[in-house]
């Protein structure tokens, strides 16, 4: 029992730098849905100051922290930020120019039903 107790261990310890969750730096002359993308579960995505023209769709557990409130404008269609995953963190951003199809549920933040444990802070929702 002890061996096999150690040999677990070990495994953990070995394959531990694998497992730990990674902080991504994102710069307004990058996509932010990119890296979104290629992030994994439990990565933390900080995002510079700067605008961001693009709608987001995130579907992993991660954190979305903004630096002296990144502008994310979704040029006016769809949803800006769409949380499709549990255990998401968006904050400290500026939201504004969501579409207005209410049909399809067009808003600043849209948590969707698997969206448990979503924390949306320090946000300001503009027009």
């Amino acid at each position: 029992m002890k061996r096999r107790a150690l040999k677990t261990l070990c495994w953990l310890i070995a394959f531990n730098g694998y497992c730990a969750a990674q902080t991504w730096t994102v710069a307004a002359t990058q996509s932010l849905q990119q890296t979104i993308t290629r992030a994994q579960h439990g990565d933390t995505i900080i995002v510079a100051k700067g605008v961001y023209h693009e709608n987001l769709v995130i579907d992993k557990a991660l954190i979305l922290r903004g630096q002296n409130k990144p502008l994310l404008d979704g040029k006016n269609h769809g949803s800006v930020i769409r949380i499709t995953a549990p255990n998401v963190t968006v904050e400290g951003f500026i939201i504004r120019r969501s579409g207005s199809n209410l049909t399809e549920q067009n808003a600043g933040i849209v948590v969707e039903k698997r969206g448990d444990d979503v924390i949306v802070r320090n946000n300001v929702l503009a027009e």
